[in-house]
């Protein structure tokens, strides 16, 4: 019987990310005994952390930012086989991109295997499940932690080659040492079973979640010639193309007062902000920056919302689609990675990749208002019926005390 989870993680309980497993955290501490988190590195300027349960250690970042990694990751004696066999067998050597991205997780793995070492050495094998919340997890290769149950969970980023100059380190001999694969997409399932040969039986579809307690829909207003409230959602980076986004309100008439929310930080933010100032006068745009979950949602619930937009390059099945369906808000969002699991004909629009800017206006234009009534009922309910948090992270505890 599980009792101890330790749970790797990108950065959690550090700086802002990770926002769905601090979710995912609170089901976890009510079930089992105690929870280990090991972070890997801390992208922030400070060391706070977020406030955790009682029941919860957590370990200072393993690896350090910038030349420390370096250091930390060299001068300790944790192994180096495997990675070196990566290196030869994929040719790691040939390519700048795959050179960059080995360096660096090897770095990372040198310096975690060090910082687990010290935490698991107490805790006995048969009660303790090493739960990796990202595919990357090379210490799951290492006959040191072999003898211990594993789970891995698997996102998009982490996982889908196509977004990783098609490599990424040690991938099938982590999911050779794995016992049991949470991926948050079937999509992810199909391509473990089909590209790295993992037996169906060892996968266990598991969806992430979000809460809407009140499960409370603000009523809608199809009148063509009220103000058209839209909101995104992401990071301001370059694969959300939140530009192309933009260049899209340009196709709505003049007579359509439209108000524009983004919400999300990054690097691209302020020359988006500069190129806002260029839309037409009958766009109002709020750019909002990062903000808490919980305020997102309360964004949602204080305020009639029509759209939500999503035309990201790149893709897993994103919360912030499943945060606005809790809502009844239908959505428009590129058919990518795994986004057509969560939106379809009923519930919004499925655009192509390489849609054209004018798509969006017209898909919006042309809904009459009980088809529109309709994507927002069905919004809710698909929300309801495979993204509650609480039923999704319920079934994910019973799966790992089966482990």
């Amino acid at each position: 019987m599980i009792k101890n989870v330790i749970c790797f993680t990108a950065s959690f309980p550090y700086y802002n990310r990770e926002a769905f497993f601090e979710s995912e955290l609170k089901y976890l501490t009510k079930e089992f005994e105690h929870i280990y988190i090991v972070p890997m590195y801390n992208p922030g300027i400070n060391n706070n952390a977020r406030s955790i349960p009682p029941n919860v250690t957590y370990l200072e970042p393993a690896s350090p930012q910038g030349f420390r990694r370096v250091i930390k990751g060299v001068f300790n004696l944790s192994p180096v086989i495997p990675y070196f066999k990566d290196f030869v067998t994929n040719r790691v050597y040939v390519n700048k991109h795959h050179l960059k991205n080995w360096i660096n997780s090897f770095l990372v793995f040198r310096a975690l295997f060090a910082e687990t070492k010290k935490i698991i050495a107490g805790l006995n094998q048969e009660d303790t499940l090493l739960y990796s919340y990202w595919a990357e997890a090379p210490l799951f290769t290492t006959n040191y932690f072999r003898k211990y149950k594993k789970a891995i969970r698997m996102h998009g980023g982490d996982f889908y080659l196509n977004r990783n100059h098609n490599y990424l380190p040690l991938r099938q001999e982590i999911y050779n040492n794995c016992d049991v694969f949470l991926p948050i997409s079937d999509d992810i399932r199909s391509i473990l079973i089909q590209h790295y040969n993992i037996n169906p039986v060892k996968i266990k579809l598991s969806y992430l979640g979000v809460s809407n307690k009140a499960h409370k829909t603000n009523p809608s207003n199809t009148d063509n010639n009220r103000t058209l409230v839209l909101v995104s959602c992401s990071n301001a980076v370059a694969l959300k193309r939140i530009d192309k986004l933009m260049a899209a309100l340009h196709f709505f008439p003049e007579n359509r007062k439209i108000i524009w929310h983004h919400f999300g930080d990054g690097p691209l933010l302020q020359d988006l902000k500069q190129q806002a100032q260029y839309l037409p006068k009958h766009i109002i745009c709020h750019f909002h920056g990062w903000v808490k979950p919980r305020e997102l949602l309360s964004f949602y619930e204080k305020n009639s919302v029509d759209w939500l937009i999503n035309v990201s390059k790149f893709e897993g099945i994103p919360v912030s689609i499943m945060e606005a369906m809790s809502y009844g808000i239908p959505v428009i969002a590129t058919d990518v990675g795994a986004t057509r699991e969560i939106v379809n004909e009923q519930n919004g629009y499925l655009i192509p990749d390489d849609f054209q800017p004018e798509q969006i206006s017209s898909l919006i234009n042309q809904t009459k208002p009980a088809d529109y009534d309709y994507k927002r009922k069905n919004a809710q309910e698909s929300w309801a019926d495979k993204f509650d948090a609480d039923k999704n992270y319920r079934k994910l505890i019973e799966i790992m005390k089966q482990i």
